[in-house]
C-alpha cells in the first residue's frame, strides 16, 4: 500500500519567536526535516487545545502504523468491532 504522506517520526515544536502574540506550534517530520503544519492559536484559553490537537496531528503516522496490523482481521461486513473501525480509520487517513 502506497503512501504518499510525509514518513514520520513527526515532532511538535514551539513556535517561541520572541515577535509572536499567540501561542503557535509547528509539526514537522525528522528525517528528512520538513515542516508539515504550522498552527496559529489565539491567547484566550485556546492554547490548550491547540497543544493537544498539535500532538495528536504529530502522532499520526504512529497511530497508522499500530492500526495496520488490525485491518487485517475485519469482518467481511463492516461492524463497529475494533478490526472495522481499525480499518475505516486506515481508510479515511489515506482517502480512500
Amino acid at each position: 500500500m502506497e503512501t504518499k504522506f510525509t514518513p514520520g517520526p513527526w515532532v511538535v515544536d514551539p513556535d517561541d519567536r520572541p515577535d509572536m502574540e499567540w501561542n503557535n506550534h509547528i509539526i514537522s517530520a525528522t528525517h528528512p526535516h520538513l515542516t508539515i503544519c504550522f498552527m496559529s492559536h489565539d491567547g484566550d484559553g485556546i492554547n490548550e487545545h491547540g497543544e493537544a490537537n498539535a500532538r495528536l496531528i504529530a502522532a499520526a503516522p504512529d497511530l497508522l502504523e499500530a492500526l495496520r496490523p488490525f485491518a487485517n482481521f475485519a469482518c467481511d461486513e463492516p461492524c463497529d468491532c475494533h478490526n472495522c473501525r481499525a480499518r475505516a480509520a486506515i481508510a479515511k487517513a489515506l482517502g480512500q
